[in-house]
């Protein structure tokens, strides 16, 4: 996408500049007036993982891949099928980058698999457990909320239907330069966010706005 006027991948964005740069970043590119982030350190998923007894997915392929690179060891072998994975697991297989269609499928299986972590938190054995969870794991995670936000959304946590949790990836390309490279196609991209956050598009005076108070990042 468009980070500072040139196309580069999104996460660049918060190479360069941190967070303030990738949300306006997303801000730019989506017409979305996002203020808030979360920022999620993988031990966190993997403590959350173990704290719940573990997420059952289903391993759609042989998984098998090892790095013995020092500093960056990977050592992954999942059978396909039904299995529980614990907070070490849950890691690798969200690691695992062995797809056909590269970072495109890996981003699906972690959005696989948040949705199943997510449903498998709020079930009613770990719903009374959310506050002390958060307590626990809240080091490994960085957000500009204020907490007084953060728990308020805690305590609805019970009242979410997790059989609509929806996710996408807006629709492009692979770049020539490899597979880690996703160029998004911006007409089709824009009908996807309408689709699912046209309540929340800036008006075109809230736009100018935010470039004005932007201006300098």
């Amino acid at each position: 996408v468009p980070v500072r006027g040139n196309l580069d991948k999104l996460t660049h964005a918060h190479s360069y500049g941190g967070m303030r740069l990738l949300m306006q970043t997303v801000r730019d590119f989506t017409d979305l007036d996002v203020d808030y982030y979360v920022r999620v350190d993988y031990r966190a998923v993997e403590k959350i993982v173990d704290a719940i007894g573990g997420v059952e997915l289903e391993i759609p392929q042989r998984m098998q891949y090892h790095d013995t690179t020092a500093g960056k060891e990977l050592h992954v072998d999942f059978q396909p099928g039904l299995q529980k994975l614990d907070g070490q697991d849950a890691i690798r297989f969200l690691r695992f980058r062995s797809y056909s269609d590269g970072d495109i499928d890996r981003v699906k299986m972690q959005q696989y698999f948040l949705t199943e972590m997510i449903k498998q938190t709020l079930t009613p054995r770990n719903i009374l457990r959310l506050p002390q969870l958060l307590n626990v794991y809240s080091s490994y995670i960085d957000t500009n909320m204020e907490s007084n936000m953060v728990y308020s959304g805690v305590t609805m946590a019970g009242n979410l239907n997790t059989e609509l949790i929806e996710t996408t990836t807006l629709p492009g390309e692979f770049l020539d330069l490899d597979a880690s490279y996703w160029q998004v196609y911006e007409p089709g991209a824009k009908e996807v966010i309408k689709e699912y956050f046209g309540d929340y598009l800036m008006t075109p005076q809230e736009e100018e706005w935010d470039n004005l108070e932007n201006k300098n990042i």
